[in-house]
């Protein structure tokens, strides 16, 4: 309540911009850390120790059932940092000038390198969705789009220098993702994703009207998988 507060009192005294850098630095910071991450877990070099709940007091794991290895930076997951990313992502990449495009890039690129299916796939549409509302037959809208195009390629460029294959895998990032996409829109829904046991357990457990209480649904939902430390 505190943070929306303030963001509307700045904005109210025309401090806009200043609480579009704020963003656009934090989203900045993040993605050049989780780069940095990324690569010291590849090459095996020093990075900042993880902790969370449901590891038994051990450090949370960094490698993932993917075909290539993913960035995570700073959070428990790969698609947390990619859905965080998004909005400085776009904030950056819709502003004027060489560092912002920069910037834009960066952040472009710790999310392509999550592999995150709801990350990337929620900005492509909501990049669509925001060509086909300002209409992208006009003359300002299609610089804007070549711009968004060169520094696409450039992240992925980016991209293909960085990621890390597992034994197993690849650095297809397009074939992944459709790898993923295609169990959903065949007509398993949400429950051909890898998440289908979460979709099965509400399917079949019943909701309280009132919910769990605060903290009981993970060990409801823990003593259904029958896992020996508290699901997330």
């Amino acid at each position: 309540v505190a943070q929306i507060y303030l963001t509307y009192s700045l904005l109210k005294e025309g401090r806009g911009e200043t609480v579009l850098r704020a963003l656009i630095a934090a989203g900045v910071f993040v993605a050049v850390v989780a780069i940095y991450i990324y690569l010291a877990q590849v090459f095996d070099l020093w990075e900042p120790p993880r902790t969370r709940l449901g590891t038994s007091g051990g450090e949370q794991i960094v490698k993932f059932s993917y075909a290539f290895h993913r960035a995570m930076g700073t959070f428990r997951e790969p698609s947390h940092l990619a859905e965080w990313l998004v909005v400085p992502f776009f904030l950056a990449i819709l502003s004027r000038g060489l560092r912002r495009s920069q910037q834009g890039t960066a952040i472009g690129l710790a999310i392509l390198l999550t592999g995150s299916l709801t990350g990337i796939a929620g900005a492509v549409c909501g990049l669509v969705a925001a060509v086909l509302l300002l209409n992208p037959l006009r003359l300002q809208n299609i610089k804007v789009l070549a711009w968004l195009a060169l520094m696409a390629t450039v992240a992925y460029a980016g991209f293909n220098i960085f990621a890390v294959a597992y034994s197993s895998g690849h650095t297809d990032i397009i074939q992944v993702l459709e790898e993923r996409i295609e169990p959903i829109l065949s007509g398993k829904g949400m429950h051909g994703t890898n998440r289908d046991y979460c979709y099965e357990y509400l399917d079949t457990v019943p909701i309280p009207a009132f919910g769990e209480g605060l903290g009981n649904a993970n060990l409801r939902f823990t003593e259904y998988l029958d896992l020996p430390v508290v699901s997330s």
